[in-house]
């Protein structure tokens, strides 16, 4: 092998390194090749339901970790986040419908932030949950609307979050959490 041919693949291989590198801590929505995890949702509420309106997670960086190209750092090295699912309740914007609706906050950007909402009536999961996966977001809220019909409404939330390169755990996965309180909703 001459010498121009070690330097090309030096020079190859480098950006194959650097790619690598940056991909892992920058996500481009573009072209990222979407996560695609089940639900999780359970289809009707376990005895057991944790019945609680949000759960708290963090992430904490690594000393030895430069800042994330793309990414802001959270100062003193931990991001934390919140994942909160709201009471259900009658649609404010669309007549006939209920809405259950759950956010994720953290306090940085993250890779990704899957999340899946879903109402269930009277202790069984309805069609149509919400999941979908924000990029290089620090927030990423969702909404699951069904018609109205009477019954009793209770709101589930699970989150997957990808933290930026550097920081441990590199993903956060929640169980199922339950809104704390049921909505007895009977329609017009």
């Amino acid at each position: 092998m001459n010498n121009q041919a070690r330097r090309s693949l030096t020079m190859a291989a480098s950006l194959a390194a650097l790619t690598v590198a940056v991909s892992s801590s920058f996500v481009d929505p573009a072209t990222a090749v979407p996560e695609s995890p089940s639900s999780g949702l359970p289809t009707t509420i376990p005895q057991n339901a944790r019945r609680v309106d949000s759960e708290n997670f963090s992430f904490t960086r690594s000393s030895s970790v430069s800042s994330t190209p793309g990414v802001t750092a959270a100062a003193a090295g931990t991001i934390a986040c919140e994942l909160k699912v709201n009471d259900p309740h009658d649609s404010h914007h669309v007549n006939g419908s209920v809405n259950g609706t759950a956010t994720v906050k953290c306090t940085a950007p993250m890779q990704s932030i899957f999340l899946s909402v879903a109402l269930f009536r009277d202790g069984n999961l309805l069609p149509g949950a919400y999941n979908n996966t924000g990029y290089n977001k620090s927030q990423w809220s969702g909404n699951h609307a069904v018609p109205c019909a009477n019954g009793t409404y209770v709101t589930g939330g699970r989150t997957r979050v990808v933290a930026p390169a550097g920081y441990s755990p590199a993903v956060w996965e929640t169980a199922t959490i339950f809104s704390p309180h049921d909505a007895k909703i009977i329609c017009d």
